[in-house]
């Protein structure tokens, strides 16, 4: 027996971002060594976001990437962060 289920538009939309969010965050806890746990239960950030908390300008933020002082995830064009890790990051290396 076969079941349908029905979803609207939004709905969809919705429960496609949840699962993304939470692949992405999983995908951040393998790339920090944290295993298969996320690394906290906060959403992964983009990189306008983690500028105005941490107060530094986008071309920081592109370098301290770069460099591989901060951890990141790219998910197609995306890049996202996890602000905890980047904190923690920051805090190993002196900067902050």
């Amino acid at each position: 027996m076969t079941t349908l289920l029905a979803f609207s538009e939004a709905e969809l939309k919705a429960l496609l971002i949840e699962a993304a969010e939470q692949g992405a965050s999983l995908a951040l806890a393998k790339v920090n060594g944290t295993g298969d746990q996320p690394a906290s239960t906060e959403k992964p950030i983009a990189g306008k976001e983690l500028c105005a908390y941490l107060g530094i300008t986008a071309p920081t933020l592109i370098r301290y990437r770069k460099k591989g002082k901060i951890p990141s995830l790219k998910i197609g064009c995306k890049i996202l962060y996890n602000k905890d890790d980047v904190v923690k990051a920051l805090a190993n290396t002196g900067k902050r």
